[in-house]
């Protein structure tokens, strides 16, 4: 979770997480319960990306997931992001890592609409900054960054599977 999660928290020091299984009550209700308690969510949401940023450097486990990030390989797939210059610290680690070199952004609702064009744009975009890194002798080796696209509705994130439900 590399900006967090509302089931993520910190007591004393340590990152704990909020889990159904094990207490039989909704994850929703113990976050209600928690922030009611003034127990918050290790979560960051808002602030520009140098704010972002600060937010991780102050964390020791949202420093390791960013990390980790930056040196993941394979095919990466973006659900859910309009690739906002909020998440510029995202969008770097994503063009100088060479372990990624497709990308797949979720596009949701109709392909051509205006907040769609406007991901595939910034995409794009990303693909442009990794060829001009390469561009440079440290960077020559690095494949080309490949973006496709895919109906965000399709991937059923939000449609619980019968496997995937509490008994």
């Amino acid at each position: 979770f590399l900006h967090g999660a509302l089931h993520l928290y910190v007591v004393d020091g340590e990152v704990r997480k909020r889990v159904w299984n094990s207490t039989g009550e909704l994850i929703v209700d113990q976050v209600r319960q928690a922030l009611e308690s003034k127990e918050f969510p290790l979560i960051v949401s808002e602030g520009d990306a140098v704010k972002k940023e600060a937010r991780i450097e102050s964390s020791s486990y949202l420093t390791w997931a960013h990390e980790h990030f930056e040196r993941a390989e394979g095919p990466l797939f973006i659900y859910g992001s309009s690739l906002s210059p909020e998440d510029e610290h995202l969008w770097r680690a994503i063009v100088e890592n060479p372990g990624f070199s497709r990308v797949f952004v979720g596009i949701h609702g109709d392909p051509d609409s205006e907040s769609a064009q406007e991901i595939m744009f910034r995409s794009r975009k990303l693909a442009k900054r990794r060829s001009m890194l390469k561009l440079k002798k440290r960077y020559k080796h690095f494949p080309d960054l490949r973006v496709s696209y895919f109906d965000s509705d399709s991937a059923g994130v939000w449609t619980p599977s019968e496997d995937t439900l509490a008994p």
